[in-house]
């Protein structure tokens, strides 16, 4: 049916010069790993052959003038089944160009709310940007130079590269261009509920302290604490905490007529019980931000430019979250800054990418957050149609302010790789390893907030990756 929609548009209208694709692609692999979790079990190896498809796409375009259109249907599995319609294009009028993307996933449940896309306006030198998109660069070089694994994980997330660590976000950017091999741009965050736009969604949540909280209410907050604390041994002088207002998300005011309990309350937001409620969490510290979060806002810039065979960009970005409940006070903070340096000696190619950021909630018992520090060195070489890739990467995470006596974590990844065509086909070979240093026996992981996931990494712990894939588009 979707074929036959598009076809249409390229059939029915032949006056409009509609051109229709479609396409797809698909990879297999040999693979032998060994693993060994931590310094106290055994390495486990494993061996086998697997294969993997990936998206199907059906699209098609058209271009009449200044103006260009494209609608694309695309079918893909990365662990649910995405059905996602996209529509893209570009006009231009005198010396200004508009873009912008909309896209729905049809699949159930899939699309939550309507899409949020960002409009860009651009005369070849300013170029602005408002909505939610990527607005901040990355200021990152090399990404793994082998299809073994072996390259570390950044923010203890699987599609987080090593850069300043920022993802779509609401705001405004605004770039310029120097010259012809130099930019600059500006970026203003306003709106959202997370911090560098990586504050939202529970993978966030549990590893780097986001601000998803905002189903909390004061009502829900006060309501908990006189259910748990005022009977609690350690609470047993407190007496309850009433509010008023009876609209979630209002400026809502505790009331009471006893000192002592406001101050109790006080007390019990810094227990593990009152930390679950205001953070709206199943173990204490999850989520390290505050509850109905609505507001966010931060200042960032990068630069790009090259100089001769040298090239570097840079990215800083600063960034806070907080509630609109008089009640909660803590507000969740972010900071991150990459530089990134490659050259272009012909045929090898050497890079240096350098990256930190820091994450927590800064509240009425001072800072708790995490830092986390990386880098990556490595070079590319070409040989006639072939490519040889090395690289290192490091990276060292560490409890900051109230999480600082937490033991810090050093992991290091090498990856070696080779690439080629084999006629229509691809063909890669990659050899990676992986290993991992703690102060504890067993983590944590990049994670001071919560029990780390039982397959991470511990102390002592190791991996080794040979991989062979063959792949194909079509």
């Amino acid at each position: 049916m979707m074929l036959a929609l598009l076809a249409s548009v390229t059939l029915a209208i032949p006056a409009y010069a509609w051109d229709f694709s479609a396409s797809g692609s698909m990879n297999t692999t040999f693979n032998q790993t060994t693993k060994k979790l931590n310094e106290s079990v055994d390495a486990l190896s494993s061996t086998g052959v697997g294969s993997d498809a990936g998206e199907i796409a059906l699209s098609s375009s058209h271009s009449e003038g200044d103006s260009t259109v494209t609608i694309k249907y695309g079918l893909d599995w990365d662990g649910n089944l995405d059905e996602v319609w996209t529509a893209s294009g570009s006009t231009k009028v005198g010396k200004w160009t508009a873009s912008s993307s909309i896209d729905y996933n049809n699949d159930d449940g899939a699309q939550t709310a309507a899409d949020a896309p960002a409009l860009t306006l651009t005369d070849g030198t300013l170029t602005i940007t408002m909505g939610n998109a990527g607005h901040l660069a990355s200021a990152s070089k090399g990404a793994g130079d082998s299809v073994a694994s072996g390259e570390v994980q950044w923010m203890a997330l699987d599609d987080y590269d090593i850069g300043a660590a920022t993802d779509s976000f609401q705001g405004v950017s605004v770039g310029y261009k120097l010259d012809d091999t130099s930019s600059v741009t500006f970026v203003l965050q306003a709106g959202g509920s997370g911090v560098l736009g990586v504050g939202d969604g529970a993978a966030a949540n549990s590893k780097i302290g986001g601000a998803g909280s905002a189903s909390v209410t004061t009502e829900a907050i006060i309501d908990d604490y006189n259910a748990s604390a005022s009977g609690a041994s350690s609470m047993s002088n407190c007496d309850a905490i009433t509010y008023t207002g009876t609209t979630a998300g209002k400026d809502l005011k505790i009331t009471t007529t006893d000192a002592t309990s406001l101050a109790c309350y006080a007390t019990w937001k810094t227990t593990d019980t009152g930390k679950m409620s205001v953070d709206n969490a199943t173990t204490p510290g999850s989520a390290a931000a505050t509850g109905h979060s609505v507001g966010s806002e931060g200042f960032g810039l990068s630069y790009s430019g090259a100089f001769g065979a040298a090239s570097v960009d840079f990215s800083y970005m600063s960034a806070t979250a907080k509630s609109n409940s008089s009640a909660i006070t803590d507000k969740a903070y972010g900071n991150t800054m990459s530089l990134a340096v490659g050259m272009d000696l012909g045929t090898l190619s050497p890079y240096l990418t350098y990256a930190t950021y820091e994450l927590g909630v800064d509240g009425d018992s001072g800072k708790s957050g995490l830092g986390e520090t990386g880098m990556r060195i490595g070079t590319t070489m070409a040989m006639g149609e072939d490519t040889v890739g090395v690289e290192m990467t490091t990276t060292t995470a560490k409890g900051t302010g109230n999480n600082s006596s937490a033991k810090a974590v050093s992991e290091t990844g090498i990856e070696v790789g080779y690439a080629t065509s084999v006629g229509p086909a691809t063909l890669s070979i990659g050899y990676g390893t992986y290993s991992i240093s703690t102060g504890d026996a067993t983590g944590p992981y990049r994670n001071f907030y919560a029990a780390a996931p039982s397959t991470d990494y511990g102390k002592g712990g190791s991996m080794t990756d040979l991989e062979v894939k063959l792949a194909y588009s079509f």
